[in-house]
């Protein structure tokens, strides 16, 4: 919203990097993980898919959110509008069927996650007030104006990614967009910067656990079915695919940004 990005704009900075990554993420994951992928697993008793009348008004819900985002991300609108609409309509029928568990819900919720965002917005807050993120602007036009626009790049995606990790991405991604205000010619020419960091934000969090909320509420609920996933664990991991990921894809948009000016 903040530089006005056009859903068919995104999509053309953003496929073929997304692809590109997709498949290296792929490919890494099959070498390492392929004594693994050999070893025999043993199937435990599974239930049939849901099939009642509840299950298909929740999947045709969700082919409505599914829709209604890509309609109002091509009409410009905010995506609170769907999301918010879908969890209404979702709350209506989960009541009518009476397959609402208000005891269940109160305790599969991570309430800790709460208070988290709550103090990463103050943290945003602070950081803006203390200037920081007009200094980077300022570095990042400096550096693009001694045509260092692949340097820029680079520094956009790795920097977000490095302080994705140390801040989490939500609020890092909110720093990057303060930061890239304060460079010229945003919307045009340098716009491969905004996807950069978008990049950074999205690839990057995978060093520490509490680089991205996503990750902290898919642990804690593989927790609770009993698989422990070690920190340092995902560290290691994050490490083996995290740079070359990202470095394939910052080059790929500094590649498609070149083509499109």
């Amino acid at each position: 919203d903040k530089f006005n990005l056009s859903l068919g704009e995104y999509t053309t900075y953003m496929l073929i990097p997304s692809i590109l990554a997709i498949t290296i993420t792929i490919a890494i994951f099959y070498v390492v993980f392929r004594h693994d992928l050999r070893t025999g697993l043993s199937l435990v008793e599974t239930k049939a898919v849901a099939s009642d009348r509840f299950s298909h008004s929740v999947r045709l819900v969700l082919i409505f959110l599914a829709s209604a985002c890509l309609l109002t991300s091509f009409m410009g609108w905010p995506l609170a509008i769907p999301l918010v609409l879908t969890a209404f309509i979702l709350l209506g029928i989960t009541s009518f069927y009476k397959k609402l568990d208000f005891n269940h819900l109160k305790h599969s919720v991570a309430w800790s996650i709460l208070p988290f965002v709550l103090g990463l917005a103050f943290m945003v807050n602070g950081l803006e007030n203390t200037g920081l993120t007009a200094t980077l602007g300022n570095f990042l036009s400096n550096t693009l104006a001694d045509g260092g626009q692949l340097e820029a790049g680079l520094i956009t995606s790795f920097g977000t990614a490095i302080g994705s990790n140390l801040i989490n991405n939500w609020p890092m991604m909110m720093v990057s967009v303060s930061s890239l205000s304060a460079v010229s010619d945003i919307g045009g020419a340098n716009s491969g910067l905004i996807y950069q960091a978008i990049l950074g934000a999205d690839l990057g969090p995978n060093l520490l656990i509490m680089g991205s909320l996503s990750t902290m509420l898919w642990l804690i609920l593989l927790r609770k079915r009993g698989l422990a996933i070690k920190p340092m664990e995902f560290t290691k991991l994050g490490l083996t695919i995290t740079p070359l990921v990202l470095l394939v894809s910052t080059l790929a948009i500094f590649q498609l940004g070149k083509l499109s000016s």
